[in-house]
């Protein structure tokens, strides 16, 4: 893949991933030759990603100052002299950072946001006076072990950055501003002044500067949707000790736009919603039914003046029953291609109404509830219409299996009182459809495998497994308690500290760990690389291991935009071409696994790494994450990558600050259809050859000794058949993870553990050699 390749698909993601939250007075996009005064330090040095395992290293930003001056838009000489003045000492001092300074100790370098300098009253009306518009740029950043905090310059403004907003918008008739941030900020200060445009610009790697002005100019017609719904941070339900050892889940399943819609509170900005420069109309043409499977069909038409995209998307209201019910959620989004003024095209949506059955604890069954099931059909939670309302005469079991993961004690949760969801404004052709319960078949959930020890096998290597001589049994049969501690931990590299604890592996300098490797038994390293913007290489650690050009490997990683603003974007093949191009950097370093995609929910605003995760909605953040799987683990003609993704943090991680001892206490239904659901979707249609727990407890048990997470809903509930490995540095209990289904602790450090346990019986020999197994299957997939 060339440069130019790379460097126009991290541009394209960018544009389609900004959200426009508003355009008044034909502010945007802004004109051939209009004269524009650009204020904020960030407009001339933006935040590409957040910090921590998911940064891009070394790799600097084209920012928005840069790529508008190859534009027909004139930028005030005056004001950018004064930023390029004033950003001087700044520009030094990030290049250090960007260099790969990374103080894990005291996450310094991610947290700190940028300050703003003070702007003159004269400047400021001199500006006013010569140009058209003005530009107010907002930057927000976060990252790793830590959470945003409620204070001035984290989740909320600072004073000079208001003093600027004041004096900018009291001067200029019009004022458009960009928010260049990690997801949700404070925008209590929009009510108070009148801004004619508000363009959300996310994170968007490292062309995000050229993609800001391709949206700016036009040259694009934005077609971003949130894919996280925007409040005031009291308005969400999520608060109560959130950043506490123990974290009571009691919203539920009332999570982001489940919440707002179904306790009738009234966001800032809706989930789904999102401008463009032209319009569309959209209608619904078509439901049918084939058994539990619906497919809705409509006809979108451009009836503006400029071409566009936009995303179809459909909702779906459950009766309510004996459970709750939110009061809808997605169940099937599509985004078009490109249409012109007055092209139309037809998008049809499907989906299984057993995917979205609701979760009975009392009787560990999936269940769709006997009433009305009612489809909302547009382009945002709010702009819907009904288009179909499908009838089911009875309740239908659709899957049995048992309790997992369960709470000690029943949770209180938060209730809306019963509202009316399946009432609206409804299409004139709606369509009305019936199921019978008695067509819906009931699937059982299989038992988890119980291991057995193998017996003491002769010498054979792996080579012979490869080419089909033994069996990765018979392989594995021969390892001693030693060697079966060594394959169970990762390798790390000969300094490992609380400053490069990502950066372990031997083989590869700046990769994040590797596992255990023989050339007597002809065992490579599998060796991994963090993410999830591409692939994360360290430089710094040229300097230990004396070999310089880890520099320029790292700097040549592609660096693409966060999960977030891919999530933004709504369109699935993106994440997959994606990875496509981070399979081709893993080829280059050669690099076996991809510590991505992170895929937890947007729970609350302040976790400290929703910039790596996708969504607040389980399919967007299923459907992205198994695109992300599919353009790694497999070439463009469909044959394999020799690669590996690596889901993670599984499961319930939505907190930084304790992350490594808090408990996130849950309901199983709400486990279940809320922050499972994404890795289900995920597993199922990508088939991911590995998974990072995440460090949290569930319900009182580490994640990664839990049995209940990783063999009874992982492994025999949806047919996982990769590798699990731990998080870095885990907390967790060397004597449960085997048993648990973690098969590999990473970077390692546990091997003595390990060997106690296997020779005091607290690790079982049987339960070592499938851990052993699985591990040996990944070097098998992703190796030569």
């Amino acid at each position: 893949m060339t440069k130019d390749y790379k460097k126009e698909l991290i541009r394209k993601i960018a544009r389609e991933g900004m959200v426009l939250l508003k355009n008044e007075n034909n502010a945007l996009p802004l004109k051939k030759a209009e004269k524009v005064a650009a204020f904020g330090s960030t407009f001339y040095f933006c935040i590409k990603g957040g910090g921590g395992s998911g940064d891009m290293l070394g790799i600097l930003p084209v920012h928005p100052a840069e790529a508008m001056k190859n534009t027909d838009v004139i930028l005030d000489k005056a004001v950018v002299e004064f930023y390029e003045k004033t950003n001087a000492e700044r520009y030094e001092s990030e290049l250090r950072y960007f260099n790969r300074i990374c103080d894990w100790a005291n996450n310094v370098a991610w947290t700190s946001n940028i300050e703003e300098p003070e702007l003159s009253d004269e400047l400021i009306e001199s500006a006013a006076k010569l140009n058209d518009k003005a530009i107010i740029n907002i930057a927000r950043s976060s990252g790793e072990n830590t959470d945003v905090t409620l204070k001035e310059g984290d989740f909320y403004l600072t004073q000079k950055e208001l003093s600027m907003i004041e004096r900018v918008c009291k001067n200029f008739k019009s004022v458009i501003l960009l928010i260049n941030s990690q997801g949700v900020i404070d925008t209590s200060f929009i009510e108070k002044y009148n801004f004619d445009a508000i363009l959300y610009t996310s994170m968007g790697g490292s062309e995000m500067g050229n993609a800001v002005a391709d949206i700016l100019t036009g040259a694009e017609s934005p077609s971003g949707k949130l894919a996280s719904t925007w409040a005031p941070i009291e308005a969400y339900p999520t608060n109560e000790a959130f950043s506490e050892l123990s974290i009571p889940y009691k919203e539920g399943l009332y999570v982001g736009y489940r919440y707002f819609d179904s306790f009738g509170i009234e966001p800032t900005y809706r989930f789904g919603f999102g401008l463009s420069y032209t319009d569309f109309s959209i209608d619904f043409t078509d439901c049918t039914l084939d058994g539990t499977k619906v497919t809705v069909k409509t006809m979108v038409k451009n009836v503006g003046d400029v071409a566009g995209k936009e995303v179809v998307q459909l909702y779906m209201s459950e009766p309510q029953g004996e459970l709750n019910k939110v009061y809808q959620q997605l169940v099937g989004f599509q985004k078009t291609k490109v249409l012109n003024p007055s092209e139309e095209t037809e998008v049809a949506i499907e989906f299984d109404l057993r995917n979205f059955a609701a979760y009975r604890e009392s009787t560990a069954e999936y269940i769709l509830e006997k009433g009305v099931y009612t489809l909302r059909l547009g382009n945002s939670s709010v702009n819907t219409k009904i288009c179909a309302r499908i009838t089911l005469d009875n309740t239908a079991v659709t899957y049995k299996t048992v309790n997992r993961c369960a709470p000690e004690k029943p949770i209180e949760l938060i209730k809306p009182d019963k509202t009316d969801n399946q009432s609206g404004e409804e299409y004139v052709n709606l369509a009305k459809l019936s199921i019978s319960a008695g067509d819906i078949a009931t699937e059982i959930a299989p038992q988890p495998e119980v291991p057995q020890e193998l017996a003491k096998g002769e010498f054979c290597t792996l080579e012979q497994v490869r080419n089909g001589e033994k069996t990765i049994e018979e392989f594995v049969s021969q390892f001693s308690d030693e060697q079966l501690a060594d394959i169970l931990n990762g390798v790390t590299a000969d300094t490992i500290n609380a400053v490069n604890i990502g950066v372990t592996s031997r083989s590869v300098p700046g990769a994040a760990g590797e596992t255990w490797f023989s050339k007597e038994y002809k065992i490579p390293p599998c060796v991994n690389a963090d993410g999830p913007t591409g692939i994360r290489l360290n430089g710094h650690v040229s300097d230990v291991n004396k070999i310089p050009p880890a520099y320029e490997l790292a700097d040549s990683m592609s660096a693409f935009p966060v999960a977030t603003c891919i999530a933004n974007t709504w369109n699935i093949e993106l994440p997959r071409l994606m990875a496509e191009v981070v399979s081709d950097d893993m080829s280059r370093a050669k690099l076996s696994g991809w510590l991505a995609p992170a895929m937890n929910i947007h729970r609350n605003p302040l976790c400290g790494r929703n910039f790596e995760y996708f969504s607040e909605d389980p399919l967007i953040t299923g459907e992205m994450a198994a695109a992300v799987v599919l353009g790694t683990q497999n070439n463009p003609d469909g044959t394999p990558s020799g690669h590996y993704a690596t889901v993670k943090h599984f499961a319930a991680n939505n907190a930084e600050i304790h992350r490594l001892e808090s408990d996130s206490v849950v309901s199983e239904r709400a486990l279940r259809e809320i922050y499972l659901r994404g890795f289900e979707i995920a597993i199922k249609k990508a088939k991911p050859l590995a998974l990072m727990n995440s460090y949290n407890k569930i319900n009182g048990m580490y994640a990664a000794d839990s049995y209940d997470l990783n063999t009874g809903i992982l492994r025999a509930e949806w047919g996982f058949d990769g590798c699990v490995m731990t998080d870095w540095c885990t907390w967790n209990t060397a004597f449960l993870m085997p048993k648990a289904g973690c098969d590999l602790v990473m970077p390692g450090l546990k091997n003595k553990d390990y060997l106690e346990g296997i020779r005091d019986g607290r690790i079982s020999r049987a339960d070592a050699q499938k851990c052993a197994v699985n591990v040996l299957t990944l070097v098998l997939r992703t190796t030569k």
